[in-house]
């Protein structure tokens, strides 16, 4: 009778053990599922913005060019490059009648959160990006907005004199300098008060998007460091 006892419990032992073990393997399993689940929205919000600031950079391309054609004159796309203005910083897109005159505002464009564009491939250095390969697949030449071709120094928001990447538009719809180019939006990173001389880091070759734009103003969109 003892033994029969005994039995019983050293068998409710070895079935309360394996319904302990059980229940942390279903423990692991979901913890490993809802980590690779995360990891893969991550990624889709990361594409889902690219995609936006992508759409965004091409509406603010076609309407500088329409503008450029009703009004007759050359409009600029300027792109916000003065490291001092954290908040706009490679953000903010403007676009801009008479450059090297009056320089009026005359339409303003935001890239969403999390999402900036890369300067032209001459002003992108090794300071602003983690390390990688950021090297574009089709030209085979260092990732970069190569039709940000020139820079000034412009008032233009709240009378403050702010550094700008820019390029024009012709009341042909063409461009000045006589080619297109590319230009590129990628994840970044906000840096730290004084942590470094940019405000922010661009984080992977492989997270940016961007725009190939011909000598006529029109662009072609380029999914991929593969396309660049």
């Amino acid at each position: 009778m003892t033994a029969c006892f005994a039995t019983r419990r050293d068998l409710r032992k070895v079935e309360s053990g394996f319904t302990l073990i059980e229940l942390m393997v279903v423990i692991g399993v979901v913890a490993v599922l809802a980590a690779v689940i995360f990891s893969g929205l991550r990624g889709s919000d990361a594409t889902v913005t690219l995609r936006s600031a992508q759409a965004t950079m091409a509406n603010a391309l076609n309407a500088a060019r329409t503008l450029a054609i009703s009004k007759g004159v050359n409009v600029g796309l300027l792109i916000n490059n003065d490291t001092g203005d954290a908040e706009h910083y490679r953000r903010l897109i403007v676009l801009v009648e008479d450059i090297n005159g009056s320089s009026s505002i005359v339409s303003s464009f935001n890239l969403p959160d999390g999402i900036y564009v890369i300067p032209h491939k001459d002003r992108f250095t090794e300071g602003m990006r983690q390390e990688g390969s950021w090297i574009g697949g089709d030209s085979g030449g260092e990732i970069g907005s190569s039709f940000l071709r020139y820079t000034t120094s412009l008032a233009l928001m709240a009378g403050d004199v702010q550094l700008w990447e820019y390029r024009e538009f012709t009341p042909n719809g063409t461009m000045t300098g006589g080619t297109g180019g590319d230009i590129v939006v990628a994840t970044a990173k906000k840096q730290p008060d004084k942590a470094s001389s940019y405000p922010i880091v661009y984080e992977s070759p492989e997270q940016v998007r961007g725009l190939t734009i011909s000598t006529y103003g029109m662009a072609r969109m380029t999914n991929g460091r593969q396309d660049l």
